[in-house]
């Protein structure tokens, strides 16, 4: 009877919460934050052709000039033209292309369907009866440019019909209709993937919670049937103490897990790190991606405030800085992760963070609301301050976030930080401050990564005696070989 009474009340306090947060973390994952990802991914992409069809349009406005000017005739100027723009070609493949219309329509040009060239393509539809080169036309004689969307063949390849949005725009000039589009099976494809990397995160989640859920339940049967065998309010207030202290070190090895388990190897580089929270659950982030072309992106961030909701965001922004900050430069990915954040309707949770994109002995940074970049000049023997100003990432919609790029040389240190060691009081209650930073980081910059952490971990615990820290602290050397 007592087990069932145990059981019970462990399901509604634990186990029904739980799963609750868990159901509608996974909701926002597939209900708003994939959703919006597919938004701006469009949003950008039709950007982009629209950028490109303006960049062509220019090569034909460039040619009349030089027929205004005499320098060539007409019919020179339109076969220069058509000839520079049907080998024009962009995209990861080199596969997507332009192609000139004139307002009949007929076909001027076409890279790939050279059957089209020099016909009447008035009655030309797609597979499901759109006369899209006549909606071209339309679109060109209403608004003088604008996105049209029908079916059409994958690039190069005429047997495989998939659904395309182009950006079509007038040349008044010659009464000619130049155009180029993106296919939705791209953005498509990129949503699945990344739908069905989250499903399998969330499913092993929900395997790892079971198990969790299942040890927790075992030990609070234990320990609530040492309760009720307890016979004096102080053992109990002990057992419900100790209950609270392992939930809270539980989220706190939850959070710790999703930092690195391994910091980068790199030839010419040497990297360490040190984090200590001020909490049981703290609200400082690292992390490291490596890109293709071989830059390295290293972030480094502090939550707003202590606890589970400051774990929260650093568990979100962990999961845009994977999934977006490879494809984005960094300002875009600032302002993309802030939509999110807000559609998410967490109240004040925000993130300060500073992301460096290494290639070379060369950086360029940029930062949301975080300290200066330190960096020691090895044949100078000096330290470097770097600002950088930027509201943290979910506070305001569109920030004009700025870079900074800059180069090291060999035996340079770049030391990055969260603002708890400048701001870190002793018992005279008087701040550590940025000048001593900078001083200790003079003193140790000839140093290796590692004893460069130690001399700070050192003069932080010299510095404060007793008084354990108001803040979480991270910092971060990066010795250039």
């Amino acid at each position: 009877m007592i087990k069932r009474i145990i059981n019970k009340a462990f399901f509604l306090r634990i186990i029904l919460p739980t799963l609750l947060v868990f159901s509608i973390f996974t909701t926002l994952i597939f209900a708003v934050i994939i959703p919006s990802i597919k938004s701006n991914m469009l949003d950008g992409k039709r950007e982009m052709i629209k950028e490109l069809t303006n960049s062509a349009w220019s090569v034909l406005d460039e040619f009349e000039k030089e027929v205004s000017d005499s320098i060539l005739t007409l019919a020179d100027a339109q076969k220069e033209a058509i000839k520079r723009i049907e080998n024009l070609r962009y995209g990861d493949e080199r596969k997507d292309y332009f192609w000139i219309t004139d307002m009949h329509p007929n076909m001027i040009m076409h890279p790939y369907r050279k059957d089209l060239n020099n016909t009447n393509i008035s009655d030309y539809k797609d597979p499901t009866g759109k006369k899209l080169f006549v909606e071209f036309v339309k679109a060109v004689e209403l608004k003088g440019e604008d996105y049209v969307d029908y079916m059409w063949q994958w690039k190069d390849d005429s047997t495989k019909i998939v659904p395309k949005l182009s950006f079509v725009k007038g040349f008044k000039k010659w009464g000619w209709v130049i155009g180029t589009g993106i296919y939705i099976e791209d953005v498509n494809e990129e949503i699945s993937a990344l739908t069905n990397n989250l499903f399998y995160i969330s499913l092993g989640i929900l395997v790892l919670l079971g198990f969790i859920l299942f040890y927790i339940s075992e030990q609070s049967l234990l320990i609530e049937s040492k309760r009720l065998d307890a016979v004096t309010e102080k053992k109990i207030l002990e057992i419900e103490n100790e209950r609270k202290a392992k939930e809270l070190d539980d989220a706190r090895k939850l959070l710790l897990s999703m930092l690195p388990n391994d910091i980068p190897k790199h030839d010419d580089l040497e990297i360490s790190v040190y984090l200590t929270t001020a909490t049981e659950v703290g609200g400082d982030y690292y992390d490291f991606l490596q890109s293709e072309d071989g830059t390295l992106i290293v972030a480094l961030g502090d939550a707003t405030g202590h606890g589970t909701k400051a774990g929260l965001m650093v568990a979100i922004v962990k999961g845009l800085f994977k999934s977006l900050a490879e494809k984005n430069n960094t300002p875009v990915f600032f302002n993309k992760s802030t939509d999110i954040i807000k559609d998410m309707k967490l109240g004040k949770l925000f993130m300060s963070l500073l992301l460096l994109r290494i290639k070379d002995k060369k950086i360029t940074a940029s930062a949301a609301g975080m300290p200066p970049i330190l960096v020691y000049r090895a044949n100078e023997k000096v330290v470097e301050s770097i600002p950088l100003k930027g509201m943290p990432v979910g506070a305001y919609a569109d920030f004009p976030y700025g870079t900074n790029e800059f180069k090291v040389g060999t035996g340079d240190v770049v030391l990055i930080l969260s603002d708890g060691l400048p701001e870190l009081f002793n018992e005279e209650e008087e701040m550590y401050n940025y000048d001593r930073v900078n001083s200790k980081l003079s003193k140790l910059g000839e140093l290796e990564t590692k004893e460069i952490i130690i001399g700070f971990i050192d003069s932080i615990n010299e510095w404060r005696q007793n008084r354990l820290p108001d803040d979480d602290i991270t910092i971060m050397a990066i010795k250039f070989k």
